[in-house]
């Protein structure tokens, strides 16, 4: 299916990539390369890492795998969200569609998809189990620290220097009295070192943004002064000379908000507007406006473990995954649509969804179904959870119960511990 990407910051990979060209200096100095050629290199890449422009919004194509989306046509390389490495989630329709807006661990900014209908958007939430309703905080930088303003665009200015004078250094190779442009390209490589090295400076930087959080109860507005507004006193937000502009009950908080060149250097107009469309999604969410959680029409509370023991509890599910498959598709007090609903709900309950998951697997005829499940089960974020999940689900994997409370009994352990 297809999606537009808005990711101004790019992969790590991609921002870290220079750092793995740094042997080559040493390399050429070793093979007897002039002194200013591996100097000059080495400085280039030293300097280069971090130093990318804002990507623009790009059309991808979004492969869907257990726990992932595979973006293809993302950049120089296929780029993978992995459910393990998101943090906050949440989704707003807007002009193009509707966007599901993703905090990852390794980015300032956050990834939004614009998907063209709502089903290719549920596809992706089932993939990376986000709910109905998102999770999380997802962070916005309005005002960029050091980091990711001036220091950039210093190492950027002694990145220019330091290719200048390597080409000095391979041009002063093949002169036959190439003393003058070698002198002259240690000279620019000397003057390029006072910004890179600034620039290396400042990376190290922990100067603090002006940020606004979108949370599960209120707006968070972080910076010289902190902010926090529940969604119900929000108004709308705005943007005028460098300002940022969140209306609160007839006045405005105001933050300065600057966009920077380089990339993660805070949010420009297209991302402005994905956030303006996530706090009026939050804020009707709030208000009980918007669309309305899908519910379960059947007893599906007779699914819950209660407290049985696992073998128990997995015994009677099993008698009424054989019931299901007796009195047919629609004669039974629980029907598959129900199950399918609550095994790709990540915000049921543990016990709810195993058992969904395990009558599925046992009354569901398509054999690609059981790699639905397997897929639903591998999004699950917390490692000991999707653990639990999958013994349980999949009879073959503890036929008697036995790992399954032996599972329980290791967690009870850790949370006695913690």
């Amino acid at each position: 299916m297809r999606a537009v990407l808005h990711d101004c910051e790019g992969p790590l990979r991609n921002r870290i990539a220079p750092l793995f060209f740094l042997p080559i200096p040493f390399l050429l100095a070793a093979l007897g390369a002039s002194h200013l050629l591996s100097f000059a290199l080495f400085t280039l890449f030293s300097t280069l890492p971090g130093v990318l422009l804002r990507f623009a919004p790009r059309p991808v194509e979004v492969e869907l795998g257990g726990g992932t989306l595979r973006l293809k046509q993302a950049g120089l390389l296929t780029q993978t969200i992995e459910t393990k490495e998101i943090t906050g989630a949440s989704t707003a329709r807007v002009a193009d569609g509707i966007a599901l807006t993703l905090a990852r661990r390794d980015r300032k900014t956050p990834t939004t998809l614009v998907f063209s209908s709502e089903a290719d958007l549920d596809r992706a939430r089932e993939a990376l189990a986000v709910g109905h309703g998102g999770f999380g905080e997802v962070r916005w930088p309005l005002l960029p620290g050091a980091a990711d303003t001036w220091a950039p665009t210093a190492r950027a200015v002694g990145a220019f220097g330091a290719l200048f004078a390597a080409a000095l250094g391979v041009l002063a190779t093949f002169i036959h009295d190439g003393t003058g442009t070698a002198v002259l390209g240690w000279m620019i490589l000397m003057m390029a070192w006072i910004p890179a090295f600034i620039g290396l400076l400042g990376a190290t930087s922990r100067s603090p943004m002006q940020t606004i959080e979108l949370g599960p109860r209120g707006v968070d507005l972080a910076g010289y002064h902190r902010s926090q507004v529940p969604y119900a006193m929000v108004q709308g937000i705005g943007t005028r000379a460098g300002i940022f502009e969140l209306g609160v009950q007839g006045h405005a908080l105001c933050a300065a908000h600057s966009v920077g060149t380089f990339a993660g250097a805070g949010v420009d107009g297209n991302e402005m507007t994905i956030l303006g469309a996530q706090l009026a999604a939050c804020v009707g969410r709030a208000a009980g406006q918007g669309p309305e959680k899908q519910g379960t029409r059947t007893r599906v509370d007779t699914l819950r473990r209660g407290h049985e023991r696992a073998r128990d509890w997995l015994a009677r599910i099993d008698v009424a995954a054989n019931m299901l498959t007796q009195t047919g598709y629609r004669g039974g007090t629980i029907e598959k649509e129900d199950l399918w609903l609550m095994l790709r709900d990540p915000e049921e309950s543990e016990d709810l969804r195993a058992a969904a998951g395990r009558m599925l697997v046992r009354v569901e005829t398509d054999p690609e179904a059981r790699v639905r499940i397997g897929d639903i089960v591998s999004a699950v974020r917390e490692a000991p959870a999707q653990r639990r999940l999958r013994v349980a689900i999949f009879p073959e994997l503890d036929p008697s119960g036995e790992e399954l409370e032996e599972l329980e009994e290791a967690s009870l352990r850790k949370r006695a511990v913690g």
